[in-house]
């Protein structure tokens, strides 16, 4: 047997020792392990114990946190919240604070009280009570609806007193409108006013009795009547492009050397938009400015200065001859080229015309007739064609020839002319005046002087028959017809 050396021998003994220590580690650490689940075990066991606890607590209480109608009840049986919601409602009091004035309701000024006691304890059979725990992080509330009880009279009562009511404090509100500034529209911001809507405000009182809340805001709760269209709605912005569009409008008036413009300097004030957004134009504006048209291009009726074949210069006033405005339809036309925003030149939309347009509008075709004269001169494009002695409207029987300036109304052969009492029949009617005008008289043997004084014609122009055929085969209805 080999024998161990000094080195061998304390190899051994290291290792023995070794394996000494490692044991006693091991049994350390599992004694450490025990220990750890004893008191693991103990925690979980307090937990528990105070879980189970607090379950059993909160069978017949309310959960942490619980509110009711905005009431805390917590840890409170039914009747303790009852108790304590009932006690809460006897100093009840809603604020309601409107834009700049406050009202207050008091439980006394509605008989406030609770009546929900069943409903608490629904409640609390639906507790789940091992969900207590979670309360604690979590609360949870209810609102009782129909559980407060009220005299809803007296309410109403109270609230149509209420100061946002009063004439004084009312303040409409009012759309996004529109200004004309610096050649074209703006649009000018709407404004909110204070006007409340009683059905709303009705509502949200109601809403916050039922629910406890203490403190209403009208703005939040959006009871203020609001204006329908804003600055930035899609209908204002639109009409403003609309509007802007038409005030582009452009007419130049040109017709026999006169001009009158129309444009956005005189049509910025004839718009109005209603409370849907659509646009009006005024008529009575437009109808002004069509008299305005007719003044500047009317001649029918109007005084002129005319050179007779005599040489002589007279004023003649009267008659249905001459340049005149339509201006019902001028209206109509203008509107219609606001509403496209039009830039044209036109003349004036006329109801009658003259033969030419400049000087006194007669030209040089026109029927000339001297009443006192007792003549007739008739001139096409500047020729003298005939003239002529005749016979007008009686004086003395007060059937006199008008005078004035006259347009051909139409002319008709083999014509039977009639009247109180006579029947005359013609050859050549040309009528310019009503039932007056030109004629032959094949009755009368002489013309001129002064038969008209005593036997004149009941108004007409009786013309020797020659004369007559030759005005009659001559004449349109373009040539005036001038009496003075």
């Amino acid at each position: 047997m080999k024998k161990l050396g000094e080195k061998d021998k304390k190899e051994n003994v290291d290792k023995v020792k070794i394996g000494t220590n490692i044991q006693n580690s091991q049994n350390e650490e599992n004694i450490d392990e025990k220990k750890k689940i004893i008191v693991l075990g103990t925690i979980i066991g307090i937990i528990l114990v105070i879980y189970l606890g607090g379950s059993l607590y909160f069978k017949d209480k309310f959960h942490i946190g619980f509110l009711i109608n905005n009431i805390d009840v917590s840890a409170n049986t039914t009747l303790e919240a009852k108790d304590k919601i009932e006690n809460s409602l006897k100093n009840y009091e809603l604020t309601i604070e409107g834009k700049d004035k406050v009202e207050k309701i008091n439980a006394s000024d509605i008989d406030l009280n609770f009546n929900g006691e069943e409903k608490l304890n629904d409640i609390l059979k639906s507790q789940n009570p091992f969900s207590w725990i979670i309360s604690l992080f979590d609360p949870s509330a209810e609102i009782l609806n129909n559980s407060i009880t009220y005299d809803k009279n007296k309410l109403s009562n109270k609230i149509d007193k209420f100061v946002f009511f009063k004439k004084e404090n009312v303040v409409e509100p009012k759309n996004a409108y529109f200004k004309y500034e610096d050649g074209s529209f703006v649009i000018i911001e709407e404004e909110q006013g204070s006007k409340v809507d009683k059905k709303l405000l009705i509502k949200a009182i109601e809403e916050g009795i039922e629910s406890g809340e203490r403190t209403i805001n009208l703005e939040e709760k959006g009871v203020y009547i609001k204006p329908k269209y804003g600055k930035d709605s899609e209908e204002v912005l639109r009409t403003k492009e609309e509007l802007n569009n038409m005030l582009n409008t452009n007419l130049n008036y040109s017709f026999g050397g006169k001009n009158l413009n129309l444009d956005k300097n005189e049509i910025n004030d004839w718009f109005s938009v209603d409370k849907d957004m659509n646009i009006n134009i005024n008529n009575k504006k437009v109808a002004n400015y069509a008299y305005k048209i007719a003044l500047q291009y009317n001649t029918k009726g109007k005084i002129r200065s005319f050179k007779t074949s005599t040489g002589k210069i007279v004023n003649v006033s009267g008659g249905n001859y001459g340049y005149s405005v339509d201006q019902a339809e001028e209206v109509k036309k203008i509107i219609s080229s606001i509403k496209k925003g039009e830039k044209i030149t036109r003349e004036p939309v006329f109801s009658e015309k003259g033969n030419i347009y400049n000087g006194n509008d007669i030209g040089n075709s026109y029927v000339e007739i001297s009443l006192g004269g007792q003549h007739i001169w008739f001139y096409k494009n500047g020729k003298l064609l005939v003239d002529s002695d005749i016979v007008t409207g009686n004086k003395s029987r007060g059937w006199e020839t008008p005078a004035g300036v006259y347009k051909l109304t139409y002319k008709q052969k083999k014509a039977v002319l009639t009247g109180e009492n006579y029947r005359t029949p013609v050859d050549f009617w040309m009528p310019f005046n009503g039932g007056i005008g030109l004629h032959d008289a094949t009755w009368r043997s002489q013309f001129g002087g002064n038969i008209y004084v005593s036997n004149g014609s009941h108004g007409c122009v009786n013309l020797p028959y020659k004369v007559a055929e030759i005005i009659f085969n001559n004449i349109d209805g373009s040539m005036p017809i001038v009496c003075y």
